[in-house]
C-alpha cells in the first residue's frame, strides 16, 4: 500500500468495517501536511510507514486511534507527534518528530504520549522539542532516543534496556515494576544530558544488566539521582565529572564509578529484611570525592587518586574503607562519621581529620595489615569511646582524640619521630602494641574536659619515644609496658604516678596528689635538666625510685642532684654500681634509701629523719 497527498490527511473507518486501513503488505502513507489517526490501523508486514508532512506549515501526526504492526513501524511528522491511542508492534518502532530538519520552520517538532501506550520490543526516538512519553502501560524492551533541543521523559511497566538516549534537557527515565540496564555490554555512554541532569527511577536493579560490565554509563558533568524502591542495586559510572543528587536503594548495594570530580549529596542504601550486606562503594579516578550524607546498610568504601572531603552532612553505617592520595578532610572541616570501624589510607599528600559521632575503632579492613596508613598527620576524633585495633603508620604529628574512653591495642607509629598526641575526655587504657615516635614526643592527656575522671593504665605493650607528656585527673599506672623513654613529664592531680621502664629514665618533672613510684631495671634515674628546680612532688609525700645504676642528676658537670619536693618520704634503691644523690628545700624522711655499689648523698635545707640508709660496695673495692 502506497498512498501520497498533497493535503492533511484524516485515517478513519468510513465502512464501519472497524478498521481505517487494514494492510497486508509493505508501504507508506505520507501527507504533505498534518495527518490525523482516527479509526484503527491495522498491517501486517515487513515494514510499514505513516509520515506527516514535507512543508513549513503545520505538520502533526495525531493517533487517536490504534496502530498495530506486526513488522517494523515509522511514524515520523514534520512537527509534533501526539499519542492519544495505542501503538502495538512486534518489530522495531520508530517515531521522528521534525522529520523535515528544517531550521525555518518556526514549529519544531517533539513527541507527546497522552492515554496511551506503546507495546514493543525496540524503540527509537528522534525529536527536535521534548519527548513526553509517561503512560504506566508502556511496554518497551530496548529503547534509544534522541532529542535535539528538549526534555527527555519516559516510563516503563516493566524492565527497560537503554541503547542511547540523548537530550538538550533534562532526562527523566522510571520503570513501575523491573529494572532500567545497559542494553549493550560496553563502555559507551548510554546516557547523555546536555543540561547535565539525569533522573532514573526503578522497582529493582539499575545498572549494567547481565552482562560483564555492570555498568550503566552516564555523561560527565552531570547531576544524578536514582531510586530502586523494591529490591535492586544501583552500578553507574560517569566519563567524567559526577554529582549524585539523591542516590537511593530500598534493598540493595550502591556503586559509583567516574572518571572525574564526584560530589555526593545524598546516598542511601537500605536492606528492607535486615538479611544482607549492601554497601556502598564510590571510586573515582580523578579529581577529588566531596562527601556530605552518605547512609550504607553495611560497608561504604571510598577512593580516590586526589582528597576526600566533607563540609557537612554524615556517613553513617556499620563500617568504611578511606582511601585517597591527597588527604580526608581538612582542619577547618574534618570528615564526620558514623560507623562502628573505620579504615584508612592517605599515599601521597595532605593530612587525615575525622570526626566520629559515635563509638569508633580503627581496624584493618582491607588486609594491608594496616587501620591507619597516613603519608601526613592530622587528627581522628571521636565523641565517644575510641579503640585503635589495627596498626597505625603516620608520617607527620597527630593526634588521636576520644570522647569518652581511648584504648591503645596496637601498634602506632610517627615513622618521622614527630609528635603522637592522644587524648581522652575519660581513661586511656594501653593493653597492646608499640607505640613509637622515635626522636618525637608523645603526650598522654585524660580528663581532657577537665571533669575530674581520668585515669591512665598500661596493662602491655610499649611507649617509645624521646620525650612522654602525661596530664590526668586520676592515677596513671605504666608499669606493666615495655617501656623505652628518654625524658618523662607528667602532672597527676588526685592520683598516684606509676612508672616502669627497662632502661635510662630522664625526670622532667612528675608531680601527682598521691604516690609516685618510678622504676628504671636496669638504668638510671636521672634530672634531665642541669638545674635546682623541683623534678618530683608527691602530694601524699610518698616517693619510691627504683633503678639498676645511679639515682641523681647529672651524670657529668652541672647539677649533681635529683631534687625531691620538701616534706617527701623516700624510698629510694639501687640494685647495680650507681650513687644516689638527692636535694630538697625543707625536710625529707628517707624510709629506706640503699645502694648496691655507690654512695648516697642528701642536701636538703630542713632536717632529715633517716629510718633506714645504707651504702653497698659489691666488689668491696671502695
Amino acid at each position: 500500500m502506497y498512498v501520497q497527498v498533497s493535503n492533511e490527511l484524516t485515517l478513519s473507518d468510513l465502512n464501519d468495517d472497524g478498521k481505517a486501513v487494514q494492510s497486508m503488505g509493505d508501504g507508506i502513507i505520507e501527507s504533505a501536511y498534518s495527518i490525523h489517526i482516527t479509526g484503527d490501523v491495522s498491517i501486517d508486514s515487513n515494514e510499514f510507514a505513516i509520515q506527516a508532512g514535507n512543508s513549513s506549515e503545520t505538520d502533526t501526526l495525531k493517533i487517536d486511534a490504534s496502530i498495530t504492526q506486526t513488522g517494523k513501524l515509522n511514524l515520523k511528522a514534520g512537527d509534533h507527534i501526539i499519542q492519544n491511542a495505542e501503538v502495538i508492534t512486534a518489530g522495531t518502532l520508530t517515531l521522528v518528530a521534525d522529520n523535515e530538519n528544517e531550521s525555518t520552520d518556526t514549529v519544531r517538532g517533539g513527541i507527546t504520549q497522552t492515554n496511551a501506550s506503546i507495546t514493543s520490543t525496540t524503540v527509537n526516538l528522534e525529536s527536535y522539542e521534548s519527548i513526553v512519553m509517561n503512560n504506566e502501560n508502556n511496554q518497551i524492551d530496548i529503547l534509544s532516543a534522541t532529542v535535539e533541543k528538549g526534555a527527555f521523559s519516559y516510563t516503563e511497566n516493566d524492565s527497560i534496556q537503554i541503547d542511547k538516549i540523548t537530550a538538550d534537557q533534562a532526562i527523566n527515565i522510571t520503570s513501575l515494576s523491573g529494572a532500567i540496564t545497559d542494553y549493550q555490554n560496553d563502555v559507551e555512554g548510554d546516557i547523555i544530558s546536555n543540561s547535565g541532569i539525569v533522573s532514573l527511577t526503578a522497582a529493582s536493579d539499575i545498572g549494567g544488566g547481565d552482562h560483564e560490565d555492570v555498568y550503566l554509563e552516564i555523561s560527565e558533568s552531570t547531576s544524578f539521582s536514582a531510586q530502586s524502591n523494591q529490591a535492586g542495586s544501583i552500578n553507574i559510572k560517569s566519563s567524567g565529572a559526577l554529582t549524585l543528587s539523591y542516590v537511593s536503594t530500598t534493598d540493595g548495594a550502591i556503586d559509583i564509578l567516574a572518571d572525574g570530580k564526584i560530589t555526593a549529596e545524598n546516598i542511601i542504601s537500605g536492606d528492607a529484611n535486615d538479611d544482607e550486606h549492601h554497601d556502598i562503594s564510590i571510586k573515582n579516578t580523578s579529581g577529588s570525592v566531596d562527601l556530605e550524607t552518605i547512609t550504607t546498610d553495611h560497608l561504604l568504601t571510598v577512593s580516590t587518586k586526589s582528597e576526600i572531603l566533607s563540609t557537612s552532612g554524615k556517613i553513617s553505617g556499620v563500617a568504611a574503607i578511606l582511601s585517597a592520595s591527597g588527604g580526608i578532610g581538612s582542619s577547618d572541616d574534618a570528615l564526620t562519621v558514623n560507623v562502628g570501624q573505620l579504615d584508612i589510607s592517605n599515599r601521597m599528600s595532605g593530612d587525615i581529620y575525622i570526626h566520629s559521632t559515635n563509638d569508633l575503632s580503627l581496624i584493618d579492613l582491607t588486609d594491608d595489615s594496616r587501620a591507619v596508613n597516613n603519608f601526613g598527620g592530622g587528627h581522628i576524633q571521636s565523641d565517644q569511646n575510641l579503640t585503635i585495633a589495627g596498626e597505625i603508620h603516620q608520617s607527620a604529628d597527630f593526634t588521636l582524640t576520644a570522647g569518652v574512653d581511648l584504648t591503645l591495642s596496637s601498634d602506632i607509629q610517627h615513622k618521622a619521630g614527630g609528635s603522637i598526641n592522644f587524648h581522652a575526655a575519660n581513661d586511656i587504657l594501653h593493653t597492646a602494641g608499640k607505640v613509637v615516635s622515635g626522636s618525637g614526643s608523645i603526650q598522654l592527656i585524660a580528663d581532657k574536659n577537665q571533669t575530674g575522671e581520668g585515669t591512665i593504665v598500661q596493662t602491655g605493650g610499649e611507649y617509645k619515644s624521646t620525650t612522654l607528656d602525661i596530664i590526668a585527673s586520676e592515677t596513671v599506672d605504666l608499669s606493666a609496658g615495655s617501656n623505652d623513654l628518654e625524658i618523662i613529664k607528667a602532672t597527676v592531680n588526685a592520683g598516684d604516678f606509676l612508672y616502669k621502664e627497662v632502661n635510662d629514665i630522664s625526670i622532667d618533672t612528675i608531680i601527682a596528689s598521691g604516690n609516685v613510684t618510678i622504676t628504671s631495671e636496669t638504668g638510671f634515674i636521672a634530672d634531665a635538666s642541669d638545674d635546682t628546680e623541683i623534678d618530683i612532688h608527691s602530694g601524699s609525700g610518698q616517693v619510691t625510685l627504683s633503678a639498676g645504676s645511679r639515682i641523681a642528676g647529672l651524670e657529668e658537670g652541672g647539677d649533681m642532684y635529683l631534687e625531691i619536693a620538701p616534706g617527701s618520704s623516700i624510698t629510694a634503691n639501687t640494685s647495680n654500681i650507681g650513687h644516689i644523690f638527692l636535694r630538697s628545700f625543707g625536710d625529707l624522711t628517707l624510709t629506706d634509701v640503699t645502694t648496691a655499689d655507690g654512695e648516697i648523698q642528701v642536701d636538703t635545707t630542713g632536717l632529715i629523719h633517716a629510718v633506714n640508709v645504707a651504702s653497698g660496695d659489691m666488689g668491696d673495692n671502695a
